[in-house]
């Protein structure tokens, strides 16, 4: 069973679908259900309280993590208890029960490009905001767990928008 984190977020509901079209067994982790856009299996926990995960990682395989905050009327305080906290919880959990894990993280963790390509080798020089800081050492945090025998993957998008996004390019519902 794949564990979601974060399922009523943007890129989580397309993550869900895919993976319930694959046919794969899923399991949304999530604080509030009726947030919920897709109908799968859930389960009520937040990534900052380790008691409430403990029901999530039942019989668990691998999590995708995408749980995180972005938002700019969020202090840096809540942003670095969501984003580097709720990390360290769920590999804690994720090593405690063997599963791997895909940590969504973001290519702000490696800064400004300024024409010069980047690849997954280059230094951490996260960009100067509580986001990508609070990634880049969430990103420390996952690596340093590999030592423990955690696998992972860890994936670092970019600016990610589309139809259903409520940030960035306010498109219509058409996508235009």
């Amino acid at each position: 069973m794949i564990l979601v984190t974060g399922a009523t977020g943007f890129i989580e509901s397309y993550l869900l679908r895919y993976l319930i079209e694959r046919g794969e067994s899923v399991l949304a982790l999530v604080r509030d259900p009726k947030r919920l856009k897709v109908d799968v299996d859930y389960v009520v926990g937040d990534v900052t309280n380790p008691k409430s995960l403990e029901m999530a990682f039942r019989n668990v395989d691998g999590v995708y993590h995408l749980a995180a905050l972005f938002r700019h009327d969020a202090s840096p305080e809540e942003i670095w208890r969501i984003n580097l906290e709720g990390t360290k919880n769920i590999v804690r959990m994720c090593v405690e029960h063997g599963c791997d894990l895909l940590h969504v993280s973001t290519v702000g963790v490696l800064g400004y490009a300024n024409s010069k390509p980047l690849s997954e080798d280059s230094p951490y020089k996260p960009n100067p905001n509580p986001y990508a800081k609070s990634k880049a050492e969430a990103e420390r945090f996952v690596l340093k767990a590999c030592d423990e025998g955690l696998k992972v993957k860890i994936v670092r998008p970019a600016f990610v928008y589309g139809v259903g996004s409520r940030y960035g390019l306010n498109l219509h519902r058409d996508g235009r």
